[in-house]
């Protein structure tokens, strides 16, 4: 169960801050060790304030994941639909993902690594992003179709393999601490997705 938080900006300010420190500490602690002293601290509220927002670790979790998937899913679904070819919306969807991942690197980790060990519940909002990501990845194929009858229908099993081969390369380089060298991963996940559509390049 989560707390009611108050209906005013105020409140809205704090509920920000405090989910703002919780990413910034599991980034850098990890879930587990996570406490909710060090967060308070870290948003330099008391404790009150974070169980006004949060009724424990795991809704301000589940809260912070909410958050920055949608906000990722919807920059990166915007971006797939910028290009006159389906290899440039290839490239502006992928490169919008590693901009937005990039620019948050904390809760990249977070939410990318964290969740996995934090129980039922994210692990399942995790898997909720991706199946976002597969959706996307299934419209992008089908708007590319009718411009280019060459282009491959996506399966959604097809889509699932493709968004967790991206998936386990961000996980290993949010693991390797690699986040701010993310668009290194450009040129290798375009291939990737553009293998799918159009066929491996001769």
């Amino acid at each position: 169960m989560t707390a009611a938080a108050p209906a005013n900006g105020k409140g809205d300010a704090a509920r920000a801050r405090v989910l703002a420190a919780f990413t910034e500490s599991v980034a850098a602690k990890g879930y587990a060790a996570t406490t909710i002293a060090d967060v308070v601290a870290l948003a330099h509220v008391s404790r009150r304030t974070f169980y006004e927002h949060f009724a424990e670790k795991e809704s301000a979790l589940l809260a912070s994941h909410e958050e920055f998937s949608a906000d990722v899913i919807a920059t990166v679904s915007k971006a797939s639909e910028i290009g006159d070819t389906t290899a440039e919306r290839i490239e502006s969807t992928i490169n919008a993902l590693l901009n937005a991942l990039s620019d948050s690197p904390a809760a990249t980790k977070t939410h990318f690594v964290e969740t996995l060990g934090a129980g039922p519940r994210a692990r399942e909002a995790r898997r909720e992003m991706q199946r976002s990501f597969v959706s996307l990845l299934i419209s992008l194929a089908e708007r590319a179709q009718q411009r280019n009858p060459a282009v491959r229908a996506l399966s959604p099993e097809m889509a699932t393999a493709i968004t967790g081969g991206l998936t386990e390369l961000i996980v290993q380089a949010a693991e390797e601490e690699r986040l701010a060298d993310l668009h290194q991963l450009s040129d290798t996940m375009i291939a990737l997705v553009s293998s799918a559509f159009l066929g491996a390049p001769s």
